[in-house]
C-alpha cells in the first residue's frame, strides 16, 4: 500500500462513525446471512441456508421461527423447532406481529433465530416491537435502528413504519402477558448515526 493510500484509509477509519453499543451486533457465520444478536438468546437473520444446522448448533439455538409464508425446509434444518409465524410485508397486521413476539420471548424456545427472506423488513418490524413492548424503547429509536442498523431495511415498506409509530406498547405488553410498564432504560439513538454495515452475506 502506498503512503498516499494509506493516509486515505487512515482519514476513512477515523470518519466511520461507531455502531451504537445498543444495536444488534453482526455476525459471520456459514448458512445464516444477515445474522446479528439482538438480545440474550434472540438472533434475526436472512432466509437460513444450506450449512444454517452447523452454525445453528454452535450458537446453541434451540427454535427458529419463519415470517415467511413458506415453511423451512426440515432438512435445511433438522435439529431445531421449526415455527411458523407468516407476515405479510404489504399488509402488516397487528395479531401476526403479537404471535411472532410471543413465539420469541417464550423462555421454552430460546435461544432463537428470527428470519424472513431478507432479514431486513418483516424481521426488523418484529425486532423494532420487541425493541418497544419488551425493552422499553421508544418508537424513534427502535425505527431509527431498523432503517439504520445496516439490516438493509427497504424504504418502500413505509407501513412497517407506521405501525410501529401507532403501536400502543401498553396493550401489547398486557397481549403478552407482561406486567407492569416497559422497563425506562431506552437507549437515546442519534438518528443521523449512520451504523457499520454488517459483514457476511446479505
Amino acid at each position: 500500500m502506498s503512503m498516499i493510500s494509506g493516509l486515505i484509509l487512515a482519514l476513512v477509519l477515523q470518519q466511520a462513525p461507531e455502531r451504537p453499543a445498543e444495536w444488534a451486533t453482526p455476525i459471520a457465520m456459514p448458512g445464516l446471512p444477515n445474522l446479528h444478536q439482538v438480545d440474550t438468546g434472540i438472533y434475526r437473520s436472512a432466509q437460513p441456508e444450506a450449512g444454517a444446522q452447523a452454525s445453528l448448533s454452535a450458537l446453541g439455538v434451540r427454535s427458529v421461527i419463519s415470517l415467511r409464508y413458506s415453511e423451512d425446509d426440515p432438512a435445511l434444518l433438522p435439529n431445531v423447532q421449526r415455527i411458523h409465524a407468516p407476515i405479510e410485508s404489504w399488509d402488516v397486521d397487528h395479531d401476526e406481529i403479537m404471535l411472532a413476539l410471543k413465539s420469541l420471548i417464550d423462555p421454552d424456545n430460546q435461544p432463537v433465530l428470527l428470519h424472513c427472506r431478507h432479514g431486513a423488513d418483516r424481521t426488523g418490524t418484529v425486532m423494532a416491537s420487541y425493541r418497544m413492548v419488551v425493552q422499553g424503547w421508544s418508537a424513534d429509536a427502535a425505527i431509527t435502528e431498523m432503517r439504520e442498523g445496516g439490516y438493509n431495511y427497504h424504504a418502500i415498506w413505509r407501513n412497517m413504519i407506521r405501525y410501529l409509530e401507532r403501536l400502543d406498547v401498553t396493550a401489547a405488553r398486557a397481549e403478552l402477558g407482561l406486567s407492569g410498564p416497559a422497563p425506562t432504560t431506552a437507549p437515546s439513538i442519534n438518528a443521523s448515526t449512520t451504523p457499520l454495515v454488517p459483514s457476511g452475506k446479505h
